[in-house]
């Protein structure tokens, strides 16, 4: 059936205020189903633009069909959300798309069944990318100015310019050791993530301490450890490596998904147990992130707030109490404990 037609996904459009998202079941359906109006997912929501999958090589790359197929379907996608060029469009459709898969791994823990689904659809969208920045002219550049300028210039983080940094982490998924340091994006991606938490904590009026900053955070938190995870256990092995893999198996890897949310559950646990930032970085640590050391916790939070609420576009609300509190000297140690044993092991 694969080899008669096209395979893919259908894409869903959802508009959440002025923002507009994309994302899919990630369901195999054929590019004739497609075209002769389906236009459902089974669980009957609607879905709007198709998206070829990768499969393998013969399925793809080697395919005339599916090499017209993707062209026309980034083409009417890129027209709808506004998107000027091929190039802009592929940076952000896949991205979007991976990360969104992400998410939904780690949300469907609880079923393997329905993960594997989700991470084969993630693996296509990875082996597509890939595939795609090495033969599309100035893709791959424009995608190592992106995540290069993310790195080094804090102003590329900024809101402004990187709305979702999510698409920022899926961007790494594909590139390799020689092209990106994956210990210093790691230190520049988890600052943004502490400077857009701020925000959510003043609105939430949360007291400025360890235990209540991090309880408050915990599906940020819980994203950002997650993907973290994820990257770094896809690139355990070379990327060339793992893209052959990909091809072999074709794009299969329901084995793995055991093993990623088995891991996830004790990383996850550690950290729950721990009720601290403190285990939330240990385990970062563990992934590359280069610091902080636990003596740094408490100065952290408060550079965090002071340096938030230095910024424009929307990283801190200017009338709350935070905006104008000096934290320099506080130790949430004397109202919330440090270090304690949590509600012990899983």
């Amino acid at each position: 059936m694969m080899a008669e037609s096209i395979q893919g996904y259908g894409i869903q459009r959802t508009e959440q205020g002025r923002m507009t998202n994309i994302g899919t079941d990630g369901n195999y359906i054929s590019i004739d189903a497609f075209q002769n109006g389906l236009r459902q997912y089974p669980n009957k929501d609607a879905f709007h633009y198709f998206l070829p999958a990768w499969i393998n090589p013969e399925h793809a790359a080697k395919n005339p069909k599916w090499i017209t197929a993707v062209q026309w379907s980034l083409k009417k996608m890129g027209v709808a959300l506004g998107l000027t060029g091929f190039v802009p469009t592929i940076l952000y459709v896949y991205p979007e798309l991976m990360n969104t898969m992400v998410v939904k791994i780690m949300n469907a823990q609880s079923d393997v069944r329905a993960s594997s689904v989700v991470f084969r659809c993630l693996m296509n969208l990875l082996r597509s990318f890939y595939h795609l920045s090495l033969v599309v002219p100035g893709l791959k550049a424009a995608l190592l100015q992106k995540v290069g300028g993310f790195v080094t210039n804090e102003q590329h983080r900024r809101k402004k310019v990187t709305a979702n940094v999510g698409l920022i982490l899926a961007m790494t998924l594909i590139l390799d050791k020689a092209e990106l340091n994956w210990s210093h994006f790691l230190a520049a991606f988890e600052e943004e993530c502490s400077l857009r938490r701020v925000l959510w904590w003043q609105r939430g009026n949360v007291a400025i301490s360890d235990y209540t900053t991090f309880l408050s955070s915990e599906i940020g938190r819980n994203n950002v450890l997650f993907q973290v995870m994820l990257r770094s256990l896809l690139h355990e092995k070379p990327l060339l490596e793992r893209i052959a893999e990909l091809d072999r198996l074709h794009c299969n890897f329901e084995g793995d998904v055991e093993v990623i949310l088995r891991q996830w559950k004790a990383t996850s646990g550690r950290v729950e147990d721990g009720r601290s930032w403190l285990y939330y970085y240990k385990e970062l640590q563990a992934l590359g992130y280069p610091g902080p050391q636990s003596a740094d916790i408490f100065a952290q939070l408060n550079r965090c707030i002071s340096k938030a609420n230095s910024l424009e576009g929307y990283y801190h609300i200017p009338s709350t109490r935070s905006r104008d509190a000096d934290y320099s000297g506080y130790d949430n140690r004397r109202e919330e404990g440090y270090g304690g044993r949590g509600r012990g092991s899983r």
